[in-house]
């Protein structure tokens, strides 16, 4: 499908890069044209939007503020807000890659969200106890940052 959204039964509380807690209750994509630094560099890829339940598990006061004001003005929030955006490429560039060279790909990948989260540590906060999903926290370091896969000219 070149559009979609998958709501999930109920929201996935996750522990930030910072430590702050956020909940996701749905996933939406959308095929689009990438563009890469230049205006000429294009190629086919897919925007992946993640959604947070606007009544979820995490409330903090501020959003709690958020919402009671936007219903107070006569314009109430959606049951699902644009949480984050993440943009990946669809061209298969690394469909004819090697194993090694995938593996090589991933590790310098979780080299830098390791750098990225070592680097926001001075905002860390210490994350409360709170939530109403029976699975339990989910600590997912990458949610705060784009994942998307770049390929070099010769495509590996």
């Amino acid at each position: 499908m070149p559009t979609g959204l998958v709501v999930l039964p109920e929201p996935i509380v996750v522990v930030n890069r910072t430590g702050s807690l956020s909940d996701t209750r749905a996933f939406g994509w959308q095929f689009i044209t990438q563009h890469q630094i230049l205006p000429t560099a294009q190629y086919p890829g897919v925007r992946v939007t993640t959604f947070m339940d606007r009544d979820g598990p995490v409330q903090p006061a501020g959003w709690r503020q958020t919402v009671a004001q936007a219903r107070a003005s006569g314009s109430p929030l959606p049951p699902l807000m644009p949480d984050g955006m993440y943009g990946m490429r669809g061209d298969a560039c690394l469909a004819e890659g090697s194993t090694e060279m995938m593996a090589d790909l991933s590790e310098r990948h979780r080299d830098l969200q390791r750098a990225l989260t070592q680097a926001s540590e001075w905002r860390s906060e210490p994350v409360p106890e709170t939530g109403e999903w029976g699975g339990g926290r989910v600590d997912d370091p990458y949610t705060t940052t784009s994942r998307a896969a770049t390929c070099s000219p010769s495509g590996g």
